[in-house]
């Protein structure tokens, strides 16, 4: 009895102290900018235009046409290209977020009510959102070897994300200094 107590106290001390910090975390905040002005010139989705034909379908034809190519070897390749699909998706989900933050705190220290850009940001928050669990559902389909993956979708919401941040940096950065 006294030793279900203790296990029972310590699993309360150990997520109480999770709260705890997370609590904070939560509190603290980034105070500073979370990208800088030189970042947000050279983003640009382009550089994830490689994930809309890194898994087309069409390459896997061509490659099962050539001779010496059999069944293990496309299964390889198409791993390996979900796995540098994936290296995209991550770099992608991180640009969006700093790009997200940046606006949250642009917004916070704004001098002026910006519900128009909170509305915008958190449809496409959520777009984005609905979108990333769609792609991996299409990832998980891919390695049952059906189908294909589509991003268009992710990359038209972090380009209107970008856009949004390119319009409003200049003028809080002007009106900063």
């Amino acid at each position: 009895m006294d030793l279900v107590l203790v296990v029972a106290a310590l699993i309360c001390l150990a997520m109480g102290a999770a709260v705890v910090f997370l609590f904070r975390k939560l509190l603290a905040g980034a105070k500073t900018l979370p990208v800088s002005a030189d970042w947000i010139n050279d983003l640009s989705v382009m550089r994830y235009r490689p994930m809309e034909r890194l898994l087309d379908e069409e390459d896997y034809r061509f490659l099962a046409s050539q001779s010496g190519c059999d069944r293990r070897m496309l299964r390889r390749i198409r791993s390996e290209r979900r796995k540098l699909f994936r290296g995209y998706l991550a770099c992608l989900n991180q640009d969006f977020k700093r790009v997200c933050g940046a606006l949250r705190l642009l917004m916070m220290y704004s001098a002026q009510d910006r519900r128009d850009l909170a509305t915008i940001l958190y449809k496409q928050q959520a777009r984005f959102a609905l979108g990333m669990l769609a792609v991996q559902w299409r990832l998980a389909l891919h390695a049952c070897g059906l189908g294909t993956v589509e991003v268009h979708g992710l990359v038209s919401a972090m380009e209107s994300m970008r856009l949004e941040l390119r319009q409003i940096v200049p003028i809080e950065t002007a009106a900063a200094a």
